[in-house]
């Protein structure tokens, strides 16, 4: 096989990931670590998802295809490598002494993995090409997502058949545990889509909506600029309908900073506003029941006060090192004796499960590598698809849903999400 042919493979390997990274089509497997208080949990299972499968096909031919001066130079490090030498440490030393050193090794090469992806995406992303057809991908994945939520919400429950082979849950309403809404005494099912909660569905949107919005698209025909625009309406309906509040606070916060952004440009400007002043006026009757029905002693806010208290007990025992990657959930019985089903999880706050599963060390290593990215992002301006505003934003988006949520560490598409955030970041060095 010539170098090209290899080449192209991995491109088209790698954009086959792209349009997977919303699905959760995968094969989980048992081993006694995955279990707590003998209950199976889903979050410490080991997993191959078709997405894993990708990945590793594209980063082979990636490594069959370029010279080693290349592969040197992929691998560069924006961060300071003597600190990611001494997490990487932090880390072990977690796993070694952890309550399940097994689930520990399983995250942390789910993290070598992740970081492998980012590196094929900073890589791929340098090629202006790929750049538009990743775009392209990634508004295809949010336009399924869009259409599927959209007609669970009306279906009012799992609509089954091919879906579930992309990850559908099948559930409705009456399903026990399933995520409703409580809207004006009547029980409204939340769509899924292909995630694991409609949460999840709702930040994903979020953050492909936020992409859309600051792109920078002059260059695009006018007909692939209308259908960006009317997949903007569409994800915003979607957006609306998964009645995610944090979410929809935040997307409204984004939609506040476009329209500031656009003042001078007045069709734009109206068009943006107007357009979503009606999604607003269509769905108002649910969202006033969803936002001004809510109580600080509703169930979701019980249990995160309730993960917050036994984080940081987790953290005062466990202050240098943690508890080890991936080891939330098995040290939970040791900080509480009533635990059930509803009550394994991990905390739903990204920067606290960093502290209490990797400890103090390693946390504000973390903190300074998030912190040079955005700074890296403020300082180095670059226009286009994946521009240094979009990409910023993307940035506040995260980290505001992962104060109140976890899944951009502990769930495959947010980790990809995540993953693939950072590798855009950097594919202009």
């Amino acid at each position: 096989m010539s170098r090209a042919f290899i080449q192209k493979a991995a491109i088209y390997s790698y954009f086959a990931t792209i349009l997977l990274l919303p699905t959760q089509l995968g094969k989980h497997y048992w081993p006694n670590f995955t279990q707590v208080e003998g209950i199976r949990i889903d979050y410490l299972s080991p997993t191959l998802y078709l997405s894993d499968i990708f990945i590793i096909i594209t980063f082979i031919l990636f490594l069959i295809n370029i010279s080693f001066s290349t592969l040197k130079a992929s691998l560069q490090l924006t961060f300071n490598k003597y600190l990611a030498i001494i997490l990487i440490l932090d880390i072990i030393a977690g796993i070694v002494f952890a309550i399940s050193p097994l689930e520990g090794l399983y995250v942390f090469v789910k993290v070598l993995e992740l970081f492998i992806f980012a590196l094929l995406t900073k890589y791929f992303l340098k090629n202006k090409w790929i750049r538009y057809k990743v775009f392209l991908f990634l508004s295809l994945g949010a336009l399924f997502e869009g259409i599927l939520a959209i007609s669970q919400f009306i279906n009012q429950g799992s609509l089954g058949g091919v879906f579930y082979f992309f990850g559908e849950r099948l559930i409705n309403a009456s399903t026990p545990g399933a995520a409703n809404a409580n809207i004006n005494g009547q029980l409204i099912l939340r769509p899924y889509g292909t995630f694991s909660h409609p949460n999840v569905l709702c930040g994903y949107l979020v953050i492909i909506a936020t992409l859309l919005l600051f792109a920078n698209f002059k260059k695009l025909k006018v007909r692939n600029r209308l259908f960006l625009y009317l997949l903007y309406l569409f994800l915003s309906l979607a957006i609306l309908l998964s009645l995610g509040r944090a979410a929809i606070i935040v997307y409204a916060f984004v939609l506040l900073s476009k329209v500031i952004k656009l003042k001078r440009k007045r069709i734009a400007y109206f068009l943006i506003l107007l357009s979503f002043i009606l999604l607003i006026f269509i769905v108002a009757p649910i969202l006033r029941y969803r936002f001004f029905d809510f109580a600080l002693s509703d169930e979701s806010v019980s249990q995160r006060l309730y993960f917050l208290n036994i984080s940081f007990q987790m953290i005062k025992s466990h202050l240098l090192f943690g508890v080890g990657l991936g080891n939330f959930l098995p040290s939970l019985p040791s900080f509480s004796n009533s635990l059930t089903y509803q009550l394994l999880q991990p905390v739903h706050n990204i920067f606290i499960l960093l502290l209490c599963e990797i400890g103090l060390v390693g946390f504000f290593i973390c903190l300074y590598f998030f912190y040079q990215t955005i700074r890296y992002l403020l300082r180095n301006k670059y226009k286009g698809l994946f521009s240094s505003t979009s990409l910023l934003m993307v940035f506040m988006v995260i980290i505001l849903l992962g104060s109140i949520d976890h899944y951009f560490l502990t769930l495959q598409q947010g980790q990809l999400l995540l993953a693939f955030v950072f590798g855009a970041t950097f594919s202009r060095d």
